[in-house]
């Protein structure tokens, strides 16, 4: 499986973009994994059985649900451990993507996809 630090074709960034949805300088999901959107692979999310999160059965990516719409990438990989609980983009719909912030003040807001790869290089 490629990672997330390798460098993707402009070609693969133009339709993972297109299909996680880039709006108002904000990358959102819809409950598919951004991270295997970009290798042409479409994983949506279920929840894990350890802490609750929801977790990607193939990269094992967690994300946390956060109020109002946002899903927050947490720093380290599940273990696989899931439910059959599939996130469901009618109930949840689209989501803000958010990581911790680097630095005081940030918004903690993932602009692209470019950031989230950055982001996610680091775990």
């Amino acid at each position: 499986m490629e990672k997330a630090s390798e460098k993707i074709s402009e070609k693969e960034l133009s339709l993972a973009e297109s299909k996680t949805k880039e709006m108002n300088n904000e990358l959102t999901s819809d409950g598919t994994c951004p991270q295997c959107i970009q290798i042409n692979q479409e994983h949506t999310f279920y929840e894990n059985r350890t802490m609750g999160y929801w977790e990607c059965p193939n990269c094992n990516l967690q994300l946390q649900m956060l109020s109002p719409n946002f899903l927050g990438i947490m720093n380290e990989r599940g273990e696989g451990n899931l439910k059959s609980i599939r996130y469901d983009k009618d109930l949840w719909g689209d989501r803000i993507l958010l990581r911790k912030p680097l630095f005081n003040g940030d918004d903690c807001i993932i602009k692209d996809l470019n950031e989230l790869n950055e982001y996610l290089s680091g775990f």
